[in-house]
């Protein structure tokens, strides 16, 4: 399967550490999900409809937590993606992911002995037939719903293996009325969390008029500004991925597409990429979006970021990165794989190794040198506070906000971006977040303050 596919169902909340790349009956089944999935609400009241209840008894649902909602927002739409995106199979429209085989021309198999008569006679496959031109198909059943049509499949022989066809047919007309669904890479478009906000405001008038899908945790520009800025990041990743793809299938030809080495171009663009992504990941934490999605981005921003980083004009990037990983509790391989980049560089920083540390423990740097004393050198005495009195630590943590975070930062290219209206992806002292959460400190006191994020501690 092609590579935005796999991204795709890791935001979505699938588990693809065991997709191989073997095969894409292997790479399907390989594929877990401890969720339920959502379609995409095609007429819904924010686009066109009236009266429409895009989700099953999702309006009653938001009906009885009003007064949550009224109360705090944020634990309102936790609560409701909490109890929508589970595997409780309480009809509510939810797809199952199943992914398994499904073998009707196979001897030997129980799918054979149960439904080869039923193949070979009745069942309609001319079109599966013209998209993969074998006559006895195997399937790999994707996904089931108590909705109609029930059933969704795609067949393993698929002419074309990186982006294969869904097909969808119900219990009653057993693929004697099947559907062509379009690609899968089309089909995955389904409802993400956020879009799952917007389903539950436009439910109800009273959240419609609260004029408030998502809260945007940076101020300093609106939400229709980051959506913009977003949706050009998004493409121009899309172009660095596909630049990238075609120097990796050049260099497998022998074919020299550049006057610089084609491995050369490729770590360059993938660097390029990396910040790409980063500054996505940065505005949709600025425009609220939730720690779920975040994790999955996370995981995809060590994947990119692997085996490209230099200490060189990048430092502060993997601060951040190991402070949000610290933040994000993400799993103990991501932090190896940062590790093992500053191991291979032999960069000495006292920050990086400390908060290493905190999660691995086997972790032997320990330097006593910050490489960039300005502004990260009063770290040091936040950390060497923590042992006389968790006040005091809390106490200088809220100087360093105020009074040295920001300023410290005036020759960063972003420094002072959002007073010209272009582009700002948001102000985030992450390392700030990553103190808290490794000393132990009481953060109540620095709830709302600008630059601390303040949400992805909690």
């Amino acid at each position: 399967m092609k590579k935005e596919i796999v991204n795709r169902i890791k935001q979505l909340g699938g588990n693809v550490a065991n997709v191989k790349g073997v095969s894409l009956q292997e790479d399907l089944c390989a594929i877990t999900f401890n969720t339920a999935l959502y379609q995409k609400p095609e007429d819904t009241p924010w686009l066109s409809a009236e009266n429409t209840e895009p989700i099953e008894v999702l309006g009653d649902w938001v009906d009885k937590n009003m007064e949550l909602f009224n109360s705090d927002r944020e634990t309102f739409y936790k609560k409701m993606v909490n109890t929508y995106y589970t595997l409780d199979e309480e009809p509510r429209g939810q797809l199952f992911w199943v992914a398994k085989p499904f073998t009707p021309f196979q001897k030997g198999t129980q799918d054979f002995e149960e439904w080869n008569d039923w193949f070979s006679d009745d069942a309609e496959l001319d079109e599966i037939i013209q998209h993969s031109n074998c006559d006895t198909p195997t399937f790999v059943k994707l996904l089931y719903t108590e909705a109609y049509p029930n059933n969704y499949y795609i067949c393993v022989s698929d002419l074309n293996v990186d982006n294969p066809i869904v097909w969808s047919t119900d219990h009653e007309e057993f693929f004697t009325e099947v559907t062509n669904e379009g690609t899968l890479e089309d089909f995955l478009k389904l409802a993400n969390t956020h879009l799952f906000r917007l389903t539950a405001a436009s439910c109800r008038t009273n959240i419609k008029n609260s004029v408030l899908y998502m809260e945007t945790r940076d101020k300093l520009f609106t939400e229709e500004q980051y959506r913009k800025q977003l949706a050009g990041y998004s493409k121009r990743c899309r172009q660095l991925e596909s630049s990238i793809m075609e120097i990796i299938n050049a260099e497998k030809e022998h074919i020299q597409l550049y006057s610089a080495p084609n491995s050369n171009v490729a770590y360059n663009k993938t660097v390029t990429l990396f910040g790409c992504k980063l500054n996505s990941f940065l505005i949709k934490y600025s425009v609220g979006e939730d720690m779920a999605t975040l994790k999955y981005d996370y995981n995809d921003l060590v994947e990119t970021l692997t085996n490209h980083w230099t200490i060189t004009g990048m430092y502060v990037q993997m601060l951040w990165m190991l402070s949000i990983g610290i933040m994000l509790d993400t799993d103990e391989q991501n932090v190896r794989v940062l590790s093992s980049m500053i191991d291979d560089e032999n960069v000495n920083d006292t920050l990086h190794d400390f908060l290493i540390k905190y999660r691995l423990t086997d972790w032997e740097r320990c330097s006593d040198i910050v490489l960039f004393p300005v502004p990260y050198q009063s770290i040091l005495s936040i950390i060497s506070s923590n042992n006389q009195s968790k006040e005091l630590s809390i106490q200088k943590l809220e100087k360093y906000l105020k009074k040295e975070w920001y300023q410290g930062h005036f020759d960063c290219a972003w420094h002072d971006d959002h007073k010209y209206g272009i582009r700002h992806d948001g102000y985030w002292s992450f390392e700030s977040g990553a103190l808290v959460k490794v000393l132990g400190l009481d953060d109540s006191s620095l709830k709302g303050l600008p630059y601390y994020p303040y949400d992805m501690v909690h």
